[in-house]
């Protein structure tokens, strides 16, 4: 492959966030997201579900692939790699079945394209409550605090914040509370965090 056809990480960023951009539907794209010992590429919020997508361009090799796949899955219900031409033919072995494949390329006319290989699916051996208290590690304290109120979850005064996930987890039906999570990550405010560290210097 060319040195000049070589896909770089920004190049095929832009495409993939245009591609769910453009359908209008309800969304947040969240990019660099710690997840346990991995920073995921990009995590798309919808109304109740958390895509992860780890991005493989064709300057990039695939040698931590295997751990970021383990995360990715811990704490995403549907998954994707999004690789070039480079990757496209081998990737199939280095990810499970259920994960979702997105080729990013030059076209003839030397556009852009996306094409989905593969679409991603469950994991068919997810513990749900398992994937619930890794996905509310994502959210801050008060966003947990106030899914905990809305959902008359108590006593919560004093507690930490992992035991009122588990707390939450344990009294929350799944579906209420993934919906929950979503919400809460899809309404994030940055602004008031940074308000507050800016009062506090």
């Amino acid at each position: 492959m060319r040195e000049a056809d070589k896909l770089n990480d920004k190049e095929m960023r832009e495409v993939l966030f245009d591609y769910y951009e453009s359908t209008n539907e309800r969304l947040r794209i969240f990019e660099e997201l710690c997840i346990a010992k991995s920073r995921a590429d990009a995590i798309l919020v919808r109304e109740n579900c958390l895509i992860g997508f780890e991005i493989k361009s064709d300057r990039d090799s695939l040698e931590r692939l295997e751990s970021q796949v383990k995360n990715y899955s811990k704490f995403c219900n549907l998954c994707y790699i999004v690789t070039g031409n480079k990757h496209i033919d081998k990737i199939t072995e280095h990810v499970p079945e259920f994960y979702g494949i997105i080729k990013i390329y030059y076209g003839e006319d030397k556009r852009l394209c996306l094409e989905i290989e593969r679409e991603a699916q469950r994991n068919p051996k997810e513990v749900l409550k398992r994937k619930l208290k890794h996905q509310l590690s994502l959210l801050w304290r008060p966003e947990i605090v106030s899914i905990a109120k809305a959902n008359k979850v108590k006593p919560i005064s004093r507690k930490s914040k992992p035991k009122i996930a588990t707390m939450l987890v344990e009294q929350v039906p799944f579906d209420i509370l993934q919906g929950a999570i979503c919400e809460a990550l899809m309404e994030r405010d940055y602004t008031i965090y940074l308000e507050k560290e800016e009062s506090e210097a």
